[in-house]
């Protein structure tokens, strides 16, 4: 956290949840901001969708303006904390993911069955979130919730994910992913082949700041826990 001018910066740069950015942790970031306006700069490809949950409305509740800015990905949980900005804008090489939540659960029929059903009370939350602040029709975003869809920048500001353009530098003009996205069945070619060549380099000049936890870490532990929600 950064605060300047009447400006506190926020840098959220890492999964969401006890893997990387909890709300709890968020939480005490934000007790301490003072500032009339929130820049909250965002490169995360989500994670825990109760703590993205509580991370928007604790955004949505504070006092100051909140500008976000999608810096590399805003994918999952973190395409719905970033719906909390009062402005959103987003990188020219910069994409949002938008998917329904996923889980792990053991058990009988019944358990599986009140599972479901909470999944799908979750994705309907997710969708009414997203609905309101882009203006779509909620079962348009279901759609496309069920399709995991990944938008682009200008994707995200025509359907109104993002409120406009942030110009980048030629040297910064192809998109960078600092996660491993393997996970996603639809992850864009650009965000694909650009991983590769960051792996493939000895010392990467990141568009932002690199994360040191891979999404991996987050399939890993949902598979060894029982009732982890992400999105």
């Amino acid at each position: 956290m950064e605060a300047r001018a009447g400006v506190t910066e926020i840098t959220l740069y890492d999964e969401i949840g006890r893997w990387g950015v909890s709300a709890k942790m968020f939480r005490a970031v934000l007790d301490r901001v003072e500032t009339d306006q929130i820049v909250l700069n965002i490169n995360s490809p989500g994670g825990d969708v109760f703590d993205g949950v509580a991370i928007y409305n604790d955004l949505l509740a504070h006092k100051s303006s909140v500008v976000v800015r999608v810096t590399g990905l805003a994918a999952s949980a973190a395409s719905l904390i970033a719906m909390a900005g009062d402005e959103i804008e987003i990188a020219e090489n910069a994409f949002f993911m938008i998917h329904n939540a996923w889980s792990i659960a053991i058990g009988d029929s019944r358990e599986l069955t009140a599972r479901a059903k909470l999944l799908k009370t979750i994705d309907g939350k997710m969708a009414d979130t997203y609905a309101h602040r882009t203006g779509q029709d909620a079962a348009d975003i279901k759609q496309q919730m069920d399709d995991e869809t990944w938008l682009t920048a200008d994707d995200a500001v025509d359907l109104g994910f993002a409120d406009k353009l942030i110009d980048t530098d030629d040297e910064e003009a192809e998109a960078r992913a600092s996660f491993d996205l393997a996970p996603f069945k639809n992850v864009p070619r650009a965000l694909v082949n650009a991983r590769r060549k960051t792996r493939s380099k000895e010392a990467p000049a990141p568009l932002a700041p690199v994360a040191h936890t891979d999404f991996s870490s987050l399939v890993a532990a949902l598979n060894s826990l029982h009732g982890v929600i992400a999105a």
